[in-house]
């Protein structure tokens, strides 16, 4: 796997932006990167719950959520972290969004 730093758009490998602005999580990354960037959207939504406010950058996680759990069916910690996000993550500004086709 390659691991890309950029301010740009995502091209190979995982992508990791600004923590304001989110993370790609490409098909095919290796499911520990895929959590940990869920992970981290988590830690986002906590930092942001206990501001009391929506950062004013909304953060987003882009990955193909039915995808990762098509792969992992018997992940409970992935299906526990997505949940998290798309339930109390809108909230504070904090989404998953499935990437562009």
């Amino acid at each position: 796997m390659k691991l890309r730093i950029d301010r740009g758009a995502p091209t190979d490998g995982a992508w990791i932006g600004r923590p304001a602005m989110g993370k790609t999580v490409p098909r095919g990354t290796d499911i520990s990167v895929c959590r940990s960037v869920l992970r981290r959207a988590v830690r986002e939504i906590e930092a942001r719950e206990a501001a009391g406010r929506a950062d004013a950058i909304t953060y987003y996680v882009v990955v193909d959520a039915q995808w990762l759990l098509a792969e992992h069916p018997d992940d409970n910690q992935l299906r526990d972290l997505l949940d998290t996000v798309r339930h109390r993550g809108p909230a504070v500004d904090v989404r998953l969004r499935r990437p562009a086709s």
